[in-house]
């Protein structure tokens, strides 16, 4: 969806939430389709499979490799104790961002 973690959802206009929703059901109907996402093996499905999403993530874990879109280098910010991956191409930091 190409936006940027802490831009404040207060200033979404309706038609990119509508955009920024239709992309989280898509991505999540093709985790879905491809078993979800398991990073240990604590998550597996009922046949003790695991999913194979993680597969097609785009950023996530990438941090230093390039981005499929744009080729530049994937970056790693912390977040609340976590931490968000993000092409600084196609994600950038919007000058209202909000940590």
């Amino acid at each position: 969806a190409r936006r940027h973690f802490a831009r404040p959802t207060s200033s979404f206009t309706r038609p990119q939430v509508a955009e920024l929703v239709g992309h989280a059901t898509d991505v999540m109907a093709a985790a879905l389709a491809q078993g979800g996402t398991s990073f240990d093996s604590l998550y597996v499905d009922v046949n003790g499979s695991s999913g194979y999403f993680e597969r097609s993530l785009n950023v996530y874990g990438r941090e230093a490799l390039p981005c499929r879109r744009c080729g530049r280098g994937i970056v790693r910010e912390p977040f609340m104790n976590r931490s968000s991956f993000r092409c600084p191409q196609c994600q950038r930091t919007p000058p209202n961002a909000h940590w």
